[in-house]
């Protein structure tokens, strides 16, 4: 069991390729739905001096509501108002979580190759079970070009080999086996017993625990301002 669920892919192309399986295959007219369209306009947040923008947000939220239009729910009808702001904040939150991440790469130079972005790419199709010219039909319905989809993912592998933290030193990567099981005990009450054994955990609870707490110090240490 995963207790830090970093993906390969963001919400925005996980939204894309799902509604593509779900069978959507309207292009959008607005610019609402368009990748290329989104602009500078209202700030949403700003992380470290760089801004995220309202319409990015929205943009991406759009289309976790019409992938849910099409399992039958309506997240703008009234009943549904709640669910649909707590989708909004999370998403942005994700957003700022990933920008933190990224900036740090950044600053650590971690620079995935092409090749390790084609790898990526590959297994996506895989994931998928698309060829290249069934996920370039999909990048297309959407207005996402290959340019923005490869950024996208080399951004994503930033974020997974920053997490592998084997820039840190090993005083960075020390865990009390007190912190451990505390660690543990807070997994149990989330997700019940059926997580598994304290002992058969333990390497994973341990790569967990440190990345969780790596991330928590990266966002303590970063600049943050929300202003939805």
């Amino acid at each position: 069991m995963s207790f830090i669920r970093r993906f390969l892919l963001t919400t925005s192309i996980v939204a894309i390729l799902a509604l593509a399986a779900c069978g959507g295959d309207e292009q959008g007219d607005s610019e609402d739905n368009s990748q290329a369209g989104i602009s500078e306009g209202e700030t949403a947040a700003t992380v470290n001096g760089e801004n995220i923008y309202l319409n990015e947000l929205d943009q991406q939220l759009n289309q976790i509501k019409e992938l849910y239009a099409q399992q039958g729910l309506d997240l703008e009808a009234e009943e549904n108002a709640e669910m649909l702001q707590e989708l909004r904040r999370g998403i942005l939150d994700e957003m700022v979580q990933d920008k933190i991440l990224i900036q740090e790469a950044n600053n650590q130079n971690i620079e995935p190759t092409e090749e390790e972005i084609d790898v990526a790419i590959e297994q996506v199709m895989g994931q998928y079970q698309m060829t290249e010219e069934e996920l370039q039909e999909v990048l297309d319905l959407q207005n996402y070009t290959q340019e923005m989809f490869r950024s996208d993912i080399k951004d994503q592998l930033k974020i997974q080999q920053l997490l592998t933290l084997e820039h840190l030193d090993s005083s960075q990567l020390e865990v009390s086996d007190d912190e451990l099981r505390d660690y543990y005990d807070e997994i149990v009450a989330q997700y019940g017993e059926e997580v598994g054994e304290y002992e058969e955990l333990q390497v994973e609870l341990e790569e967990s625990f440190l990345r969780e707490r790596y991330l928590e110090n990266l966002t303590e240490n970063a600049e943050l301002e929300i202003f939805i």
